[in-house]
């Protein structure tokens, strides 16, 4: 990300430019960690629930969406969740919740192949369709130990940087 600021010659300036550029990156850190927790917290949940197990491994997207949808909206309401992927262990998307029409694609993104490959969570930031920053938090989906999938969350990203500038007076440019 870049901040951007208008710098005077002066060594003040400069030095209270630098000391904001830092409380930038750490408040934009700092926010970006948070909400990567909370998401990584209800995937976790999310992962353990038997109906929503069973229903992806039936291959019902129906009962899947019915069943998802409810978590999907509370976290969407409450934290900001704006994306929800069920997919299967060929990183073929098995269900968009977000968008339940579109399913069948590969999902080639860097923290889909991360999680794939480490066999462990992953998050970053990436680029989606339309042009919008999402972090995302992708977990592998375990049957006894037998992988079964991955899912995952994500959130547009603009409420941080909305933050940030509420707080340290500074607009992001990402």
């Amino acid at each position: 990300f870049v901040v951007t600021a208008y710098v005077h010659e002066d060594r003040d300036h400069e030095r209270d430019l630098s000391e904001r550029v830092a409380g930038v990156e750490r408040l934009f850190r700092q926010g970006l960690e948070k909400d990567a927790f909370m998401m990584q917290a209800a995937l976790a949940t999310l992962s353990r629930d038997e109906g929503i197990k069973k229903d992806f491994l039936q291959g019902n997207r129906e009962a899947l969406l019915k069943r998802a949808w409810p978590i999907f909206d509370k976290l969407r309401q409450s934290n900001r969740i704006t994306h929800l992927y069920f997919t299967a262990p060929n990183r073929v998307n098995f269900r968009r919740v977000h968008h339940p029409n579109h399913h069948g694609d590969v999902i080639d993104r860097i923290t889909t192949l991360r999680a794939a490959e480490i066999q462990e969570a992953a998050r970053g930031i990436e680029l989606g369709p339309l042009g919008t920053f999402t972090l995302r938090v992708v977990v592998p989906w375990y049957k006894d130990s037998q992988l079964i999938g991955f899912l995952e969350l994500g959130e547009e990203i603009n409420h941080i940087t909305e933050e940030v500038h509420g707080i340290l007076g500074v607009d992001l440019l990402v």
